[in-house]
């Protein structure tokens, strides 16, 4: 998933190359696989992105993948917006 959506072969995913996937349906198994409606891909995107970078490298979206597998991911997705947001606002 990650190199078929880096079409710039550039090593990092930007929101452009991520939201230009969002209709592939990798994408929305991927979406289905973790529990979240594709309307919060940009939310996903920006937790995923740790470093405030504005784009995905492998390390980040291997990490971000990991997070949000099992039964505590919507909690953790939850905190996770919650610290994002927080983060927005300083």
């Amino acid at each position: 998933l990650f190199q078929s959506t880096d079409e710039d072969n550039s090593g990092d995913i930007s929101w452009k190359e991520f939201e230009a996937k969002l209709d592939h349906p990798a994408m929305h198994l991927y979406f289905k696989t973790i529990d979240l409606d594709i309307q919060e891909a940009e939310d996903l995107f920006h937790l995923i992105d740790i470093n405030n970078s504005g784009s995905i490298d492998p390390e980040e979206f291997v990490n971000g993948c990991i997070r949000l597998q099992g039964p505590a991911k919507a909690i953790d997705l939850a905190t996770l917006m919650a610290e994002f947001k927080k983060s927005q606002k300083l």
